[in-house]
């Protein structure tokens, strides 16, 4: 029984030396997690991000052409409400009514860049449309002398 205890006591000081690497890890699948419940819920809802277009835009903050502000917003809020439970779940207090109001009032509203006042948050999620023209082209040249003699078409002149 004694040799049992030793081999657990081994095998557990062998796995405390070791969780650091396993807290990284744990995070960077925390991460990873996150950014694909925020992507495949968006997407139940009808955003249009990809999941590499919304891991882009969670991480590097950049926006996707052709999508719109809403959809990137809607990525950006879902990813920090998820945050802000993992936060909440990690407290040692209990958890209060209080703290699941502000979700909504916090985290779940519509983020607008900083600055931008709610009156004018509608505009830019609407962007006029803008349609390019490319000039007309000429009228091409009919010159029938030109007309190659192998040309089927030039059989019917002759």
């Amino acid at each position: 029984m004694d040799e049992l205890l030793a081999g657990i006591a081994v095998k557990k000081a062998e796995l405390d030396r070791l969780r650091p690497q396993f807290g990284a890890a744990l995070g960077n699948l925390e991460h990873v997690h996150d950014l694909e419940l925020t992507y495949t819920s968006n997407a139940i809802e009808g955003n249009t991000l990809s999941a590499a277009e919304t891991t882009s835009v969670i991480e590097h903050g950049i926006t996707i052409g052709g999508k719109p502000l809403k959809d990137h917003l809607e990525a950006i809020d879902h990813y920090e409400a998820i945050r802000y439970v993992r936060a909440l779940a990690r407290r040692a207090a209990p958890l209060i009514e209080a703290d699941l109001r502000q979700l909504p009032a916090g985290r779940g509203a519509p983020a607008r860049p900083p600055g931008l006042s709610a009156r004018l948050a509608g505009n830019v999620a609407r962007p006029r449309r803008v349609e390019l023209r490319s000039p007309p082209l000429p009228a091409p040249r009919r010159d029938p002398g030109r007309i190659p003699a192998r040309c089927p078409t030039s059989a019917h002149r002759r």
